[in-house]
């Protein structure tokens, strides 16, 4: 038990002083991801996990009209495992971004150590070219704040 704290700490100071952005620019898509308080939650009676909160505003700064068609997520959970996630859309819209505009959403991703992170891509369709595009996520960290004492 003490083994794995110690390396728990030894991450979150490589994390806290990695600074990495939370801004990315994509061929004329920012995407900009806000992190909340992680709430304690039970799988099952033995297991705790975390439920991090996050909200990604995606900005059109193109002069060009897109659609968010699909996502891909690489979670990692540093104790546990690396998962993938997949699916159309984000939170089950599909929304298409005007050039100035922005879509904003808000999801959860669970984690059983308390620490972790989330990088990925979306797939949009640009209705100017009539085809699609990759445009990054930026990594960004969960850090439940207990951790950091």
């Amino acid at each position: 038990m003490e083994g794995e704290k110690n390396r728990l700490k030894h991450i979150i100071f490589e994390i806290v002083n990695k600074g990495m952005s939370r801004e990315l620019v994509t061929a004329g898509i920012k995407v900009s991801v806000i992190t909340g308080d992680p709430e304690a939650h039970y799988v099952n009676q033995d297991e705790p996990a975390f439920l991090f909160p996050y909200t990604i505003t995606i900005e059109n700064q193109s002069d060009r009209q897109v659609q968010l068609l699909s996502r891909k997520w690489i979670v990692t959970d540093y104790l546990a495992f690396e998962r993938m996630v997949e699916g159309e859309g984000v939170i089950g819209e599909q929304p298409i971004i005007k050039p100035g505009k922005q879509h904003t959403y808000t999801s959860f991703s669970l984690l059983h150590s308390g620490v972790g992170n989330m990088k990925g891509h979306y797939i949009f369709y640009d209705y100017a070219m009539g085809q699609t595009f990759k445009v990054y996520i930026p990594e960004f960290e969960l850090i439940t704040h207990w951790l950091l004492n």
